[in-house]
């Protein structure tokens, strides 16, 4: 019998991964996996924005933006489920190196066509690959670690994750036109997030692994058993996906649309990533002493008011630009006539808005697994990854069509939505939880 399907009774103990704690509460072993993480993060940093400017350059619609970026959120949830069988089968570490190659592969294939339908296809399997390396580092942070602690670990996880983003914007800043150099940038460092595997290695081989429970949650029982013990984390993190989705893909667009560069474009997506890298901490404290559901609503509240101001600011300085502010964006002019503070305006309450819902995600995540015991973690992060992978393929097409109806306005429209929608759910479940 392989050791995966072991029936031993015996109890695991923790992983060995969290077994010490360093500063910030990191355990030493965690180094080399959260490396190959900011590294890779760089990578997607870089070929998610430089699609969606190269698109533009070539003078795509938003409808065509939206369904390629789209495919990417839909490889999320296509592949969160293959996900547990993989780690299954050949462990995180190796997991997450086949990931890291196909998701270069991807990202050299736009080199070979401009066909929106290849395209399409090669954000399916970025996505595919992207979800199953989410999958490999929230499982082993997830396993060992106590509900107390969980906040801080998953917001050191997201750290990497948007430190990595928040470079991968300026590098692809510092390029300064929009040409095949992302694409061929994006495949190289995905390449390099398979550096600190060796090390990574060595701590996974001495670790114990609960797989035969992870096999039994990849069924049909997992998403059962996911909603019902944490309903609102599930919800959450598809709210949150339509959000980021929306965010990663048509932002730059809205950007454009105001009349910034495809250089001060990218520049700005850094900036946010750099304000989401600093809120993770302070908001996983927060969440720890105040409680993760009333976190979330407040953060909901404040999202939902940074939304529909940034919408209005958005839509005065569509009207600066000599044009109404429904025009679809292909038929503005390509910079604003108008006063330059207004879409300065809109930029800065833009940037806090994006720091605030990047902090969904992480909340989310926590708040699910406080509900739900250890031998659930792999099956857990895979499903709780699809609700946000099926809110992600949503997110794009509802802000196109947003966008095409109400101008650059459209996309903090549908961003007002969203977290009025969480902060929604989120005191209703608060109140329901206050009664029981």
């Amino acid at each position: 019998m392989p050791p995966y399907e072991s029936s031993a009774p015996a109890a695991a103990p923790a992983p060995a991964a969290t077994s010490a704690v360093g500063p910030l509460g990191l355990p030493p072993a965690l180094v080399a996996p959260l490396l190959a993480f900011f590294l890779l993060s760089i990578a997607n940093g870089v070929l998610g924005t430089h699609v969606s400017l190269a698109m533009d350059a070539l003078g795509a619609g938003m409808a065509r933006i939206g369904r390629v970026q789209a495919a990417y959120f839909a490889g999320l949830m296509l592949g969160a489920p293959l996900a547990v069988a993989a780690i299954d089968r050949f462990g995180q570490c190796r997991a997450f190196g086949g990931y890291a190659v196909t998701a270069a592969i991807a990202a050299l294939g736009h080199l070979a066509s401009e066909a929106e339908a290849t395209w399409i296809a090669l954000r399916l399997a970025a996505g595919a690959s992207i979800v199953g390396v989410y999958a490999c580092i929230e499982s082993l942070l997830n396993a060992g670690a106590s509900n107390e602690a969980r906040g801080r670990l998953v917001a050191l996880y997201l750290i990497s994750s948007y430190g990595g983003l928040t470079v991968g914007q300026f590098l692809l800043g510092a390029a300064g036109r929009v040409g095949l150099d992302g694409f061929l940038l994006a495949g190289a460092l995905f390449s390099t997030s398979l550096l600190p595997l060796r090390a990574w290695a060595r701590v996974e081989a001495a670790q114990p692994a609960r797989r035969a429970a992870r096999r039994r949650l990849a069924g049909l029982a997992g998403p059962l058993i996911v909603l019902r013990a944490a309903p609102l984390g599930l919800a959450a993190c598809a709210i949150a996906g339509v959000l980021l989705g929306g965010f990663y893909g048509m932002q730059p667009v809205a950007l454009r649309g105001l009349g910034l560069s495809a250089t001060a474009s990218s520049n700005f997506m850094g900036f946010v990533m750099a304000g989401a890298l600093l809120t993770q901490w302070p908001a996983a404290r927060l969440a720890d002493s105040l409680g993760r559901p009333r976190a979330l609503a407040w953060l909901a509240l404040a999202g939902l008011l940074l939304a529909l101001l940034a919408a209005a600011l958005a839509w005065l300085a569509a009207g600066t630009a000599g044009a109404a502010p429904g025009m679809p964006i292909a038929d503005k002019p390509g910079r604003l006539a108008g006063d330059a503070a207004s879409p300065l305006a809109v930029c800065v309450v833009a940037l806090l808005h994006a720091t605030v819902i990047f902090s969904f995600y992480g909340l989310a995540v926590s708040h699910a697994n406080d509900a739900l015991p250890s031998a659930t973690r792999v099956a857990a992060a895979a499903m709780l990854l699809c609700a946000f992978s099926a809110g992600g393929s949503a997110g794009p097409m509802l802000v196109s069509a947003a966008m095409e109806a109400a101008g650059p306005a459209g996309f903090w429209l549908t961003g007002a939505a969203g977290c009025g929608l969480l902060a929604l759910a989120t005191l209703v479940a608060v109140r329901h939880a206050g009664r029981s």
